[in-house]
């Protein structure tokens, strides 16, 4: 083989490392280049070239190569950029996050990473960046929903929280309102989860208006139907005029398709260093206030040491409540309901139970109010379902009980997608949704809104079963049960108690069976308290009793134990 023979084969085989290198770099999903040390470009792959809008022979062309730093869009990306090519061209590795908006090219985040070659022709930076775009957006989605309310996308306790720390560390003073819609509940159970919502946005725009003139001021959402808002440098009789403001911009005429309304407030105010000294106390206080204003009816309370306090102890439950809720706390207790013309058919009712590390149990009546007025009924309601599933679900696999009642309360029936979130949660346990019985109660029943009877009609069409709970106490809803899905009435214990002696009570129960038994739905007696009852309720017809005569609400071990105890001594 001769020199120059031997010569061609290196080019060739130089030539051909070469072009393979090059198709290596232009299949990259990075953008990979190479830049001397005026940060000018010798070399880049295809990807570079499409972020940037330029075809490479435009940027390598002799004599007539720019710096990529005038490609970047932005003074402060070049001058960042520039920073840490310095640093690299001294042999520091450097990874670096850039924003880049290239006149000819579509703005993105890139994480680029750089590192000095020496040799030969000069020190050069190979460069090798990736697309983090995607990758910021989510991690910027999840920092604002940390920080914001979904519906109203005011910032979160979480976020004034943190305002309020700002001016707490720099001992600036400042005054926190915060406010609670009065008689929400109702309109929101009543109208609908809709007009609930559409009132929420419109009472969070009214707020941001009266606000938007005041520097530095900050409005956010608690949760539910209250508010805050942070006004720095305000004096006590500033607050309070701003507050009468608050109220009287809600008594202005909410306007809907078919209706319109007005609402007023309960505002509490603390202040900063005034009523507290940290910013957990701030908080605490203007709730206090809050809850002060709320139960005397004053429409404004400023926090004072000497106020009522029944509303501080009831601040603390509601923080107690929340924190049980999430760290999954309460427990579930059982109460049988057995059928009368077969008594050894179990079912069973699931009942909230919250034992308080200081107060003990405490009642259902009681914090099941505050965790729909707090805006916790859902967690709640799914954490109790949840575990009744958990420890029940062998129970009803192996038929020892047909199905399990829960209490599911009116705002529930306007979420838009809870047909399929309470589909999905059973069946994570294996179960059918057959198995699971919704108590509604009458009064809830009377609710107009439409997306509540479309959620109770795809429930039952999913194989739901839907009861109306302490049937007789509420409104008349008689002309709705041939409407709804309704596969059970419960008659309240009021009517059941004193059936044997009260002739009164034992023609309401008799109206209620025989009115249920034309329309093809079950009844359940609750209050059974003796035997004669029983057998009496037996007589006129009724389908299932509940009382504590037959069993008084129990854990899930003791339940195990009654119904083995049970199936087979049961009253004829």
């Amino acid at each position: 083989m001769t020199m120059g023979t031997e010569k061609e084969l290196m080019s060739e085989d130089a030539q051909f490392y070469a072009e393979l290198l090059r198709a290596y770099m232009d299949s990259a999903n990075d953008a990979i280049f190479v830049l001397c040390d005026e940060m000018k470009f010798l070399v880049c792959n295809q990807q570079m070239q499409k972020w940037l809008g330029v075809p490479e022979n435009e940027l390598t062309r002799h004599n007539k190569r720019i710096p990529i730093t005038e490609l970047f869009g932005s003074d402060i990306t070049a001058r960042d950029f520039r920073e840490n090519f310095d640093r690299s061209l001294q042999g520091e590795g450097v990874i670096r996050e850039l924003f880049i908006s290239p006149p000819r090219g579509i703005e993105r985040w890139i994480e680029i990473s750089m590192q000095k070659v020496d040799i030969e022709g000069g020190n050069m930076v190979i460069a090798v960046a990736r697309d983090i775009s995607e990758q910021k957006a989510y991690v910027e989605k999840i920092k604002y929903q940390a920080t914001h309310d979904d519906l109203t996308r005011l910032a979160n306790r979480n976020a004034i929280y943190d305002e309020i720390e700002k001016h707490v560390k720099k001992e600036n003073p400042v005054s926190l309102i915060i406010m609670d819609i009065d008689h929400f509940k109702e309109i929101n159970d009543g109208l609908g989860h809709e007009v609930g919502d559409s009132l929420l946005l419109t009472i969070a725009e009214r707020l941001k208006y009266l606000t938007a003139v005041i520097t530095n001021s900050f409005v956010a959402r608690l949760g539910g139907d209250e508010f805050a808002i942070l006004l720095p440098g305000y004096s006590e009789k500033e607050v309070m005029r701003f507050s009468t403001n608050i109220r009287n911009s809600l008594s202005k005429t909410f306007e809907f398709d078919t209706f319109r309304l007005s609402l007023d407030a309960s505002i509490g105010v603390a202040q900063f260093p005034v009523h507290a000294k940290s910013s957990e106390e701030l908080l605490r206080h203007a709730e206090v206030a809050m809850y002060h204003a709320k139960s005397r009816k004053t429409g404004v309370s400023v926090y004072d040491h000497g106020q009522d306090e029944s509303s501080a102890e009831k601040v603390k439950l509601i923080t107690d409540l929340r924190d049980a809720i999430q760290s999954a706390y309460l427990s579930v207790h059982y109460q049988p309901i057995v059928s009368l013309n077969d008594p050894s058919v179990f079912r069973v009712e699931a009942l909230a139970r919250w034992k308080h590390p200081l107060h003990g149990f405490i009642s259902p009546s009681v914090f099941i109010p505050l965790a729909e007025q707090i805006g916790l009924i859902k967690p709640l309601t799914n954490l109790i379902l949840g575990k009744a599933l958990a420890e029940c679900s062998e129970l009803l696999r192996k038929g020892a009980i047909t199905s399990i009642s829960v209490n599911f309360s009116p705002p529930l029936f306007n979420d838009e997608g809870i047909s399929e979130q309470l589909s999905s949660l059973i069946n994570m346990h294996g179960l059918e949704n057959k198995s699971i019985k919704l108590e509604i109660t009458e009064s809830a029943m009377m609710s107009d809104s439409r997306l509540s009877t479309k959620n109770m009609h795809n429930l039952h069409l999913m194989g739901f079963r839907i009861a109306i709970d302490d049937f007789g106490t509420g409104l008349s809803s008689l002309f709705k049960l041939k409407d709804l899905p309704v596969s059970e009435l419960k008659i309240d214990k009021t009517f059941i108690t004193n059936i044997t002696h009260d002739k009164k009570d034992a023609a309401i129960a008799n109206a209620a069976i025989m009115l249920a038994q034309s329309l093809g739905i079950q009844v359940v007696a609750e209050g059974i308290e003796d035997e004669k009852t029983w057998h009496y309720l037996k007589e006129i017809g009724c389908d299932f009793a509940q009382g504590f005569w037959i069993a008084k609400p129990m854990p899930i071990e003791n339940l195990k134990e009654w119904i083995r105890a049970n199936k087979n001594h049961c009253p004829d």
